[in-house]
């Protein structure tokens, strides 16, 4: 991302000018505004507008469940050739999303026997 450098309204001046330019414009500055990348960044400035007014997260409340859930029982034994057939972590495909996640402060997690036990999987 770029860190922009000007104010607002200096952006809101330099934009209003547009309207005197043509898209073909051979002005540099300009130039640069009108060109296709551009597009690409008024659609991030967007979504970022849209997600601080609606005080939203740009990443989905789903994925952070998730996150947090197979963070709390993801071990050491997940990664190692001694796998758990019962543990969500230990298989494919949750295996590789949970790669990037932190370890549980626990060596060994109890919440798969108690969702085995509550009957969640065999």
């Amino acid at each position: 991302a770029v860190v922009s450098t000007q104010s607002t309204g200096e952006k809101l001046q330099e934009t209003m000018v547009l309207l005197a330019f043509k898209p073909t414009t051979e002005c540099s500055k300009y130039k640069a505004l009108f060109s296709e990348d551009r597009w690409e960044e008024l659609v991030l400035e967007f979504r970022a507008s849209n997600y601080h007014l609606h005080h939203l997260h740009s990443e989905s409340l789903l994925s952070t469940v998730l996150q947090s859930g197979l963070s709390a029982i993801k071990t050491h034994q997940c990664y190692s050739s001694e796998k758990s057939g019962d543990c969500p972590v230990c298989n494919e495909p949750l295996n590789s999303l949970a790669t990037p996640l932190p370890f549980s402060h626990c060596t060994q997690s109890r919440l798969c026997d108690v969702l085995r036990r509550a009957g969640y999987y065999k």
